[in-house]
């Protein structure tokens, strides 16, 4: 029986609308979510996880809190971000602002999950988004693009998610959340996906296998 105490906590974060619970229900559920209503707050999903990486190694259970997209309701939200371990931050690929917005979404979450007083005493608005206040903070970021299925031509669009994960220092996975099979295990999303957990993982439980696996 897999201990709860062996869990990881995952932010899923973007403007209303992107498609983060479309996302958290087929990672949680391998089903596609016909009918997705919009959050109110957060919603919490889970997955388990089997990390392979050490021989003997648990399975993970992996939190992830869909927060609500509301831009207006920072205050309200800060209470969802307390002990983060990763963070996924969610656009859509055919609208522009959701992706410029992402920069807000991180810098938010990081003020205020922030071990630094001097910046989790501050909202986003008052911290320009620069990735190097946040070092020793260790919390991997994957930006997630969602609709690739309803964009014209694949290229050109899909690539400007590239600007915020540059700065954030982040992977990029760009999705289709209404095939399951590209959700399937062994294929190139989800393997790397399952990366992203593993290296939550790592940076929880072995920090040093992490360290090593980055030197």
């Amino acid at each position: 029986m897999t201990d709860y105490n062996k869990k990881v906590k995952i932010l899923v974060l973007g403007d209303s609308g992107v498609g983060k619970t479309s996302l958290v229900h087929i990672l949680c559920h391998d089903d596609v979510l016909s009918n997705p209503a919009y959050t109110i707050g957060c919603s919490v999903e889970v997955r388990l996880h089997d990390y392979n990486k050490i021989p003997s190694a648990p399975s993970y259970y992996i939190e992830f809190w869909d927060i609500g997209g509301t831009l207006g309701h920072e205050k309200g939200r800060s209470i969802f971000y307390n002990s983060v371990n990763g963070i996924i931050a969610v656009h859509d690929l055919t609208n522009r602002k959701s992706h410029t917005n992402l920069r807000k979404w991180i810098s938010e979450a990081l003020c205020q999950s922030s071990s630094n007083s001097e910046l989790s005493s501050h909202s986003a608005d008052e911290i320009d988004f620069d990735m190097e206040k946040f070092v020793g903070e260790n919390i991997p970021i994957l930006v997630v693009g969602t609709k690739q299925d309803q964009i014209g031509t694949v290229g050109g669009d899909i690539e400007k998610g590239s600007s915020v994960a540059h700065e954030a220092g982040a992977e990029i996975l760009n999705v289709d959340c209404t095939q399951c099979h590209h959700f399937a295990p062994g294929s190139p999303h989800m393997i790397k996906l399952n990366n992203f957990f593993d290296k939550i993982i790592e940076n929880k439980f072995y920090p040093k296998t992490s360290h090593q696996a980055h030197l």
